[in-house]
């Protein structure tokens, strides 16, 4: 569904470069989402994202996606903030929807309220919320639903944790809606938090192993949970241990949690999983304010009325009834150590993500729309044609050749030969010219009937044979002993 496109290589190379890129990997921002910090490339990332999971709600079409995805390319290449990343994207998706609806600006109020008026039908209206989870329970989530009640933590071994370190004035290290009996499952209306839960589900183990606030400094990794990493996230636990002084019998303890807990969620091979959810089914498809904003639009500028009606409202809303398995579809992502490398892990059972080529230089005002390219055929239309016919002809010699047989009674439960569309070169096969065989006189084979004397002839054979051997030796008898 969205997470398709976040794997494309034009899409994943922008993610990952947006990611790495030096200049801004230690720059302070006022946005951090857990307390994080060096959080700025992952939060540009992040808005990246949003954007392109955006522009597949508002948008629909691949039309204008190359394009896009190469004005987001120029955008990251010189941005200052994330407040100007927002705002230019705003006005990029704004201006693409303008080009579609064909009207010449947004400067005409008359223009932004259409414009407005369909990015809230397609974003709010027929839009969707968002619940992640990690991958170890995706065939039951996908089976049951999503049911608040089903979801269960390792509470007793949180308490255990908590408790130890609020010995040690650490009160808070888990938080206290994880230690109640019926922990509170969460939905989102924005994109850009449905992929940070999807790879820092569940947050409880991400907080205990890299994100806790009360893991500040060098020495931490806090990006070791998001990359999945095993040893990273063993030694951030190992070094807030020495740092509160734990016993040697609490650090055993949460040692043991923190490995059996790694491997019950199958933390090394799990994907972001999110389950896509229409706004209906939770309610979330109506914004009370709506009229104001399409009133205000009159006097305020395009990208901050947008920005009223695409920012979240909902960042993390509690779900509080079941969500059925036929209300949503799960969307499997790339994991955030792909993005980070730029490449893909292989999975069987997922299909190669499409390839885009690379964009050209095309300017977005205007934006002529352009023709869909045909999807690459890998036989010609006279090939497919040649195919059919020899696929056809074929067939008609194996029912020919079947009845042949039936009617000459040939028992003979070997298959017909027919000649193969392909064969690999090393493959031995036995090559047949079928007209040949056609053009031949077929001559006709007799059989002789079998007769059905159920054996009574051979019988009376054998009683016949042992009266002519008697008959000799009784006559042999009399000559011997003279008589007649």
């Amino acid at each position: 569904m969205f997470g398709n496109k976040l794997k494309e290589p034009i899409v994943l190379e922008l993610l990952s470069t947006v990611l790495n890129h030096r200049k801004t990997m230690n720059k302070k921002s006022p946005f951090s989402i857990n307390g994080e910090e060096k959080m700025y490339n992952l939060y540009s990332m992040l808005i990246l994202i949003d954007a392109i999971i955006k522009y597949q709600i508002i948008v629909k079409s691949d039309t204008y996606f190359e394009t896009f995805i190469h004005q987001l390319e120029k955008l990251t290449s010189s941005y200052k903030n994330h407040q100007e990343l927002v705002i230019g994207i705003n006005s990029i998706l704004g201006d693409i929807i303008r080009v579609e609806l064909g009207l010449s600006d947004l400067v005409k109020y008359e223009n932004k309220r259409k414009v407005l008026e369909k990015i809230y039908d397609r974003y709010i209206v027929n839009g969707y919320c968002f619940h992640s989870f990690p991958s170890v329970f995706k065939d039951t989530v996908e089976a049951n639903g999503i049911r608040p009640k089903n979801y269960k933590y390792p509470q007793e071994v949180m308490k255990q944790i908590a408790h130890i370190f609020k010995n040690h004035r650490y009160p808070n290290f888990i938080p206290q809606d994880l230690l109640e009996k019926s922990p509170k499952v969460y939905l989102t209306d924005s994109p850009l938090m449905a992929y940070y839960y999807a790879i820092s589900s569940p947050t409880y183990f991400c907080d205990i192993t890299s994100t806790s606030p009360y893991m500040k400094g060098n020495q931490y990794d806090t990006f070791a949970y998001y990359r999945k990493d095993f040893k990273a996230c063993r030694k951030n636990l190992e070094q807030l241990g020495r740092h509160v002084h734990l016993s040697e019998k609490e650090h055993k303890i949460i040692s043991e949690a923190f490995k059996k807990q790694w491997q019950k969620l199958q933390v090394n091979t799990s994907i972001p999983c999110i389950a896509v959810i229409e706004r209906r089914v939770v309610g979330r498809n109506y914004l009370p304010d709506i009229d104001a904003i399409l009133k205000n639009a009159k006097k305020e500028d395009f990208v901050i009325s947008m920005a009223r009606i695409t920012d979240s409202r909902y960042p993390d809303d509690v779900l509080e009834k079941t969500v059925l398995s036929l209300d949503f579809t799960v969307d499997l992502f790339p994991e955030y150590k792909e993005i980070e490398l730029g490449i893909l892990k292989e999975r069987e059972e997922e299909q190669a993500p499409v390839v885009v080529k690379a964009p050209q230089e095309i300017a977005l005002v205007p934006l002529q729309e352009k023709k869909e390219e045909p999807i690459e055929k890998l036989f010609s239309l006279e090939e497919e044609k040649a195919l059919t016919k020899q696929i056809v002809k074929d067939q008609k010699k194996e029912k020919k050749l079947l009845r042949k047989k039936k009617k000459e009674k040939v028992l003979d439960n070997k298959p017909p030969l027919s000649k193969p569309l392909f064969q690999d070169e090393n493959t031995l096969t036995l090559d047949l010219d079928f007209d040949e065989i056609e053009d031949q006189d077929e001559k006709p084979v007799l059989l002789n009937e079998p007769v059905n004397d159920h054996g009574y002839a051979d019988v009376f054979a054998l009683g016949g044979l042992l009266c002519i051997i008697t008959g000799l030796t009784l006559i042999l008898i009399f000559r011997y002993f003279g008589i007649g």
